[in-house]
């Protein structure tokens, strides 16, 4: 599931910020064997997993993978320290090829950056979430894109 759109920013004056994707969500391949149930990717302490509860099963156990991001300085720029990274409520993924929706919510990243200096040192952060699933007819496979947006906070 592809959810992130690359982006270059300006920060203070002519210093430039940027956020690049390495990888998107991707919460594998399941099956709802019922009605409904969801899937979770967590993040938590740099350990990464993948969680199903409800109706769902878990396909192609280690095919999944958290979003991933690295926010860096352009060489010419001051030393901002990242300070935090809010992440929306939620986002709302569309079908690549049909209508329906998914939405991934419980968005959680990892490490908090805690004025993590990005002069010289680039910082990856790894993104999970959660997205609720119903049957076949209102969530059918396929790739699902969408666009987030982060509030980088730095100083």
């Amino acid at each position: 599931m592809l959810l992130l759109a690359a982006q270059t920013f300006r920060a203070r004056g002519q210093d430039m910020m940027y956020v690049e994707i390495l990888n998107p969500f991707n919460f594998g391949k399941v099956a709802v064997t019922g009605w409904s149930g969801s899937v979770s990717i967590q993040v938590a302490n740099g350990n990464f997993n993948r969680l199903a509860t409800g109706d769902v099963v878990l396909k192609d156990v280690g095919n999944y993978s958290p979003a991933t991001i690295q926010i860096s300085l352009d060489k010419r720029a001051k030393n901002y320290k990242l300070t935090q990274i809010v992440p929306p409520n939620q986002v709302t993924l569309t079908r690549q090829s049909g209508s329906q929706t998914i939405t991934i919510s419980n968005i959680t990243y990892w490490p908090v950056p805690n004025y993590h200096h990005l002069k010289h040192n680039p910082l990856t952060i790894y993104l999970g979430g959660t997205i609720q699933l119903s049957d076949y007819l209102t969530n059918p496979g396929g790739i699902y894109n969408g666009t987030m947006t982060l509030t980088i906070v730095y100083e």
